[in-house]
């Protein structure tokens, strides 16, 4: 019985080692890691076991967290792959960031420190005075913890300033909706002072505190940045130079600058026009020299100023020479004496050369006065004509008279006999042995250099080249060497011989004439083309090009990519005539339609669902069944839960057009259904508050609005404002709803406050009333913050408060005895002498404007201003002689020039008051 015990113990013993482990199947891990022999308790002070072993470390608060914070059941390997903070802990942020907690938080604390270093990885990074503010201010939901993407856009968030602003009116002005443009992001106020004005600098003159100098209080809209148009008056009015009347430009900036007013002018840009220089440059700044007539246009030619010079000029002369009248050709700008021109290197060298020193005056050569072009060489003692027909005795081409000396010696030398090869006909072959007269039969000048105007007897020989109608342009087939050797390549002309060509005979293609023929192959090959398989019968296209080369007829190809119509997919391999059903030469349709229409009216049944003609918007040439459409290409992509809803249950009229792509047209049901929608006249744009995910994530973007809606407003029912339904009309001043609590606000009736709540209130909460008087004309500073309301504004607050310091500080002023401001007549200007901090110690600063009596000498030696100002009703009138007896004054000045016993004499003297 005994034994029997104690086989059932070990077989209990056994099974209940072997029963499965309750921390799961792959739990193996040894009990004794975390539990005790005593029992199964876990003491945690001496626990063996790392939680970095199973893959997450314990960092931070997860640290002191009760391990059934996060294992809810003993069960320890369902917990793995929960690795991720969703999988324990709430979105709160209801999937408006995303589920990468560790991009803000960290295990430490869920309380985000550094939200400016955050945003900068994001799309916008915090600056100026959007570092201070308010993440709520921004990103508003009803449960604050929402941050859904929100525009980035200063209007986006600002819309509320923009249409609030009043002084100036920014949407009457239709000032840019992009407000960096004139405020700046790192100024702490929407203040005028910060306005960016890069858009016209003021520079110079344009350096104006005035704004209104050029807009209008009203409008800042429409202001012409052309000069003319803010300065008109000046420009009409102006004498000297008048410029209505002599047509100046209207362009300002052609000739003044913001810099030094409008004058003096200068017109930096005149060598744009006609550049100033050498003696033209001294009368830059004598406009009228030039501009007698008037500065419109005037003419840019030399003689246009200078005709009486080229009148007047006797040695030699210009009017009786017919000297050109382009002044620049022989004078330079600089004066008109030396003359530039140069005739050694254009014409005849005579200040150079042999004929250096030979002549006296022009009229020696240029014998007759009126035209200069006539010159002799004959009429010189050493040129008599016995003597120098001798030395030309064979010459070909030599006559006595001048001008043929200078065609052989154009530089004046016996040895300098013309170079033809330096001409434009360098003579080669034949022409090198013909006579010189031969060619040049009147003159040596303008013989043309057209082989034509001297063989024109050899184009009627054989073959007759008039009949043939060859090109008179003999090069082209002859050479200078030898007529008979003829070479034509005919690789210049608009149809170079390549392939068989080449070996053609010229006759056989130019059987009448070589000029003028066709070059369309039909035209010398249409037997070849009559004759040829079916391109008669099939209208086979005459250019032959399209399918034959010049290297044989056989080698037959058609590229199908050049045509309308390139052949891709199954297309490549089909027959030719299974489309050109009619033949080749055009007319052929390239529509899909047009050889498909059978398939067309094929399952599903194209015909009566009214689907598309054109194929390529379902279908490829690939195969008919790899049916595709992209509705993205249309102007109704499809998203959301529209991508699975059947294509008829829209298109219920077919697929041709027509169908509707408002919510509205295919939802009138839901709308009609939908709770208040009809009864509180919701908009029927169904997109502006529901998405195509599902119609029950309602949402609306207020901030799309002329009113986003921000603090206490983001909770507010909407049918609380919304009275008369949705569709329009509702107010968006603060007055329109909260009239009531206007009226029985403390003293807002009474004191006359203003209806524009937001001065003083914010959307957060009524109690919370601030007013910023920095925005008014009157900034609060020094004593004034702490100024009780009512101790100014006497009258109330709608307007007429006056800011002069002496409207509030008259009796200040008038009781002050030390010193007796009324009798002394000093200023009203109080901030002359006073600061809003305190009224004393007075900021007059008697050392610097007047004479030192807080430094040097004097400084310590008076007590009351009368010890110097003796007439308190008159602090002009001053004396020394109270410190500085007079009769000593006397004695220490005998030996002063001028010297003068008076308090005025003293301070024009000593006004530091020094002894010096």
């Amino acid at each position: 019985m005994r034994r029997l015990s104690f086989v059932i113990f070990l077989i209990v013993t056994v099974s209940l080692c072997n029963a499965q482990s309750p921390h799961g199947n792959k739990f193996n891990r040894d009990c004794q890691d975390c539990h005790i022999s005593d029992s199964w308790k876990v003491n945690l002070s001496k626990i063996n076991f790392k939680h970095e072993e199973t893959g997450f470390t314990l960092t931070g608060q997860h640290k002191i967290v009760t391990c059934r914070a996060c294992h809810s059941s003993l069960n320890f390997t369902s917990s793995k792959n929960k690795s991720q903070c969703f999988n324990c802990h709430e979105d709160i942020h209801e999937n408006s960031v995303g589920k990468n907690c560790v991009r803000c938080h960290d295990t430490r604390t869920w309380v985000i420190e550094k939200i400016t270093d955050l945003h900068r990885m994001s799309r916008f990074p915090l600056i100026g005075n959007h570092t201070k503010a308010n993440c709520n201010q921004c990103h508003q939901s009803s449960s604050k913890l929402r941050f859904n993407p929100i525009g980035i856009n200063c209007f986006d968030c600002h819309s509320v300033n923009y249409y609030a602003t009043k002084n100036p009116n920014h949407m009457n002005a239709n000032f840019s909706m992009d407000c960096q443009k004139c405020h700046s992001l790192m100024s702490p106020m929407w203040s005028t002072t910060s306005v960016t004005h890069d858009f016209f600098p003021l520079t110079g003159s344009h350096i104006i505190s005035n704004c209104f100098a050029c807009h209008m209080k009203t409008s800042y809209k429409g202001l012409s940045q052309d000069c003319y148009s803010c300065h008109k008056q000046k420009y009409e009015s102006v004498s000297s130079p008048n410029h209505m009347m002599m047509n100046f430009s209207k362009d300002c900036k052609l000739c003044h600058t913001t810099t030094g007013g409008w004058k003096p002018a200068s017109f930096t840009n005149h060598d744009s026009y006609y550049p100033l220089l050498g003696a033209h440059n001294t009368i830059r700044n004598n406009c009228s020299q030039c501009h007698s007539t008037g500065y419109s246009s005037p003419a840019r030619q030399c003689a246009n100023c200078h005709q009486q010079n080229y009148n007047s000029t006797t040695n030699p002369n210009h009017q009786g020479a017919g000297f050109s009248t382009d002044c620049i050709s022989c004078h330079s700008q600089s004066a008109w004496k030396p003359s530039t021109y140069d005739h050694d290197g254009n014409l005849f060298p005579i200040y150079s050369g042999s004929h250096n020193g030979k002549w006296n005056i022009c009229s020696d050569c240029h014998i007759d006065p009126a035209n200069y072009k006539n010159f002799e060489c004959i009429n010189c003692h050493s040129h008599a004509k016995a003597d120098t027909d001798s030395k030309h005795a064979g010459v070909n081409g030599y006559s006595y008279q001048s001008r043929s000396c200078y065609a052989c010696h154009p530089r004046g030398s016996k040895d300098g006999v013309i170079n033809h090869l330096l001409t434009n006909f360098p003579l080669i072959g034949a022409h090198v042995n013909v006579s010189c007269t031969q060619c040049h039969q009147t003159s040596y000048a303008g013989t043309s250099t057209q082989c034509i105007s001297c063989h024109q007897s050899k184009l009627t020989v054989a073959p007759n080249h008039v009949a043939q109608n060859y090109p008179q342009d003999c090069k082209q087939c002859h050479t200078p060497v030898d007529w008979k050797q003829i070479s034509f390549n005919h690789s210049t002309t608009s149809f170079p011989l390549v392939g068989s060509h080449v070996n053609v005979n010229c006759n056989s293609c130019h059987t009448t004439k070589l000029a003028g023929i066709s070059q369309d192959c039909y035209s010398c090959h249409q037997a070849k083309y009559n004759s040829a398989l079916n391109h008669v019968a099939q209208g086979y296209p005459t250019d032959c090009a399209k399918c034959h080369t010049t290297v044989a007829w056989n080698a037959v190809t058609f590229n199908h990519s050049t045509t309308v119509f390139p052949l891709t997919g199954s297309h490549v391999t089909v027959s030719c005539s299974l489309c050109h059903t009619t033949g080749y030469s055009g007319g052929t349709p390239t529509t899909c339609i047009s050889c498909h229409q059978s398939k067309f009216t094929t399952a599903p049944n194209h015909v009566s669902q009214n689907f598309p003609q054109d194929c390529t918007k379902c279908h490829t040439t690939v195969a008919w069944n790899a049916v595709t459409f992209n509705h993205s290409t249309t102007v109704f992509p499809l998203t959301g839960s529209h991508v699975t809803v059947s294509c008829s249950l829209c298109h219920t009229t077919g697929y041709s057009g027509g169908t509707p792509t408002t919510c509205i047209s295919c939802h009138q049901t839901k709308y009609n259904s939908a709770l208040n929608h009809l009864a509180q006249g919701y908009p029927t744009d169904c997109t502006k508050c529901h998405t195509t995910v599902a119609w029950n994530a309602v949402t609306f973007n207020h901030s799309t609005t002329v009113f986003p809606l921000t603090g206490s407003h983001v909770t507010v029912s909407c049918s609380l404002c919304h009275t008369t339904g949705y569709s329009g009309g509702t107010p968006t001043t603060c007055i329109s709803c909260h009239q009531t609590k206007y009226n029985s606000a403390l003293n807002h009736v009474a004191q006359g406050y203003p209806t524009d709540c937001v001065k003083c209130h914010t959307t957060v909460a009524w109690n919370a009333v601030t007013f910023n008087h920095s925005t008014t004309s009157f900034p609060l500073t020094g004593s004034h913050v702490n100024v009780s309301c009512a101790l100014c504004h006497t009258n109330g607050f709608s307007g007429g408060t006056p800011t002069a310091c002496f409207s509030c500080h008259q009796a200040k002023y008038n009781s002050t005895t030390n010193p007796n401001h009324v009798t002394a007549h000093f200023p009203t200007n109080c901030e002359s002498c006073h600061t809003q901090n305190a009224w004393t110690p007075s900021t007059f600063n008697h050392d610097g404007q007047y004479f030192p009596i807080y430094s040097g000498k004097h400084n310590g030696r008076w007590t009351l201003c009368s010890d110097c100002h003796t007439d308190q009703t008159n602090f002009l009138i001053f004396s020394c002689f109270k410190c500085h007896p007079q009769a000593q004054m006397d004695n220490k000045h005998r030996d002063v020039r001028n010297y003068v016993s008076t308090p005025a004499a003293c301070y024009s003297c000593h006004p530091r008051g020094s002894g010096g």
